[in-house]
């Protein structure tokens, strides 16, 4: 499981971030498709059907699972976004959960680390613990 990050940068509102889940990500070639910056994600670290959580503003408001690995992207936004991996759009789902929660939920898998205060995009392993929250949310 995965946890990004959205930020202020790219949506400036939760209603922004709801737009593009369901509607600009529907209509991108291939459809799904989210633009990843240089360093967001290692190559070898993304798997297919991994379980993502989209946060914003300490909100995951939306999970779903990838259908691809991390991908070099050839598009007009290139530049700014070299790496891409689809979001399988048939497992999107809205949530609404506080990430503090989830920090909460998984203390034991997370080993000290504060999901809420880094920036980063973590990755956690799959554990009882991080299957239970996964199917919680998928509900």
């Amino acid at each position: 499981m995965r946890i990004i990050k959205l930020g202020k940068g790219e949506f400036k509102t939760l209603g922004e971030v709801k737009e593009f889940f369901e509607g600009e990500l529907l209509q991108r070639e291939p459809k799904g498709k989210f633009r990843l910056r240089k360093l967001s994600i290692a190559e070898d670290k993304l798997n297919i059907g991994e379980p993502i959580l989209f946060s914003y503003q300490t909100i995951v408001c939306f999970s779903a699972r990838t259908k691809t690995g991390r991908l070099i992207n050839y598009d007009k936004q290139a530049n700014k976004y070299p790496y891409y991996f689809v979001v399988d759009m048939d497992t999107l789902q809205p949530s609404n959960i506080r990430l503090k929660i989830v920090e909460e939920r998984l203390r034991d898998e997370l080993g000290g680390k504060h999901l809420v205060k880094t920036q980063r995009w973590p990755a956690l392993t799959d554990t009882p613990a991080t299957n239970e929250l996964w199917e919680s949310l998928r509900k």
